[in-house]
């Protein structure tokens, strides 16, 4: 909140400022209305940000789920809210709603060096999958440093590339953290379409792997 209220600050003393300076008034009316507007796009970006609210999610009493087999029905039923940093509203869903689709875990962060690099490569693996899949990037930690820098790689890669990545994030839920154990980070886990879970593996393999089909895809 403090974020908006500090809008609210610079607006209205930016505005102040344009009285002051005195002038035409046609022409000081248009230097307020584009103090104004500007500012109005940076007071959407700022909304846009604070509307990331992480609730406190409750470590349920899950079964151990086990490859190749059906997810246990309460796990299909375990709520998942969806977040978004592009404005979008959070969306709870669930692995059960979205067994139509594959379901793709990336657990990731930016405590990381290669996190970035990472972040791309997620997208163009994303892009590769289309609309089968259904995109998920898994943050177990929950504080403001690390929202903030998941923000700064979505801007980054927006103004890099020219593309707004927008993918849902599940943030702060141990229960994902609890379900899926394999000891390497960032790692990686799929669903399928008949809610089965499939091994997990690190990303760094499924990467590796995706470069080899290219390089055959592309007669190398």
């Amino acid at each position: 909140m403090n974020t908006i209220k500090n809008y609210k600050i610079a607006l209205w003393t930016s505005v102040q400022k344009l009285f002051k300076s005195g002038g035409d008034s046609l022409l000081l009316l248009s230097k307020v209305l584009l103090a104004v507007a500007t500012l109005a796009v940076s007071g959407t970006s700022l909304l846009a940000q604070s509307s990331i609210e992480i609730k406190p999610v409750k470590l349920l009493d899950l079964p151990e789920i086990k490859t190749y087999e059906y997810l246990p029905q309460v796990v299909q039923d375990m709520p998942l809210e969806l977040q978004y940093f592009n404005g979008k509203e959070p969306v709870t869903t669930s692995f059960g709603a979205l067994k139509e689709n594959f379901v793709q875990l990336f657990f990731w962060d930016t405590s990381y060096p290669e996190h970035y690099a990472d972040l791309k490569r997620i997208f163009e693996y994303g892009e590769e999958m289309g609309a089968q899949s259904t995109f998920m990037l898994v943050v177990s930690k929950s504080d403001q440093a690390t929202l903030d820098g998941i923000k700064a790689d979505l801007d980054r890669f927006k103004k890099e590339l020219e593309v707004d990545m927008d993918i849902a994030f599940v943030i702060g839920n141990p229960n994902l953290d609890k379900l899926f154990k394999m000891d390497v980070f960032p790692k990686y886990v799929q669903i399928n379409k008949d809610a089965v879970f499939l091994p997990e593996q690190a990303a760094v393999d499924l990467f590796k792997m995706r470069d080899r089909r290219k390089t055959v895809r592309n007669g190398k």
